[in-house]
């Protein structure tokens, strides 16, 4: 078994994964709101064991979209993605399932 394989057999690992899948599915059926969503995959994401560089730095790139959309949605007082950033977000929460989906 490589190590990626490692990773993808890890039960933590494999929860986790399903965990942020239904997170953000939580938060398409408007469930949860973006600080929620940006907070919960963070946490979740920070509690796997050793995932591979590769599969953190590109979980961090569609991440960092989220928490900056949250980020720019809570200085104006608001817990919705602004106007001007909920295509950029959409697209980058649909990529993110799309590679969780992919597995480790």
């Amino acid at each position: 078994m490589n190590k990626r394989e490692e990773h993808q057999e890890n039960p933590i690992n494999r929860s986790a994964l399903s965990a942020m899948t239904h997170r953000i599915d939580l938060y398409k059926q408007h469930k949860l709101d973006l600080p929620q969503l940006a907070s919960s995959l963070s946490s979740i994401a920070g509690g796997m064991i050793n995932p591979p560089a590769d599969w953190r730095n590109s979980f961090m790139q569609y991440w960092g979209v989220i928490e900056q959309a949250n980020a720019l949605a809570l200085d104006s007082g608001k817990v919705e993605p602004l106007a001007e950033h909920r295509a950029i977000l959409d697209k980058a929460i649909e990529d993110l399932q799309a590679f969780l989906e992919q597995g480790i």
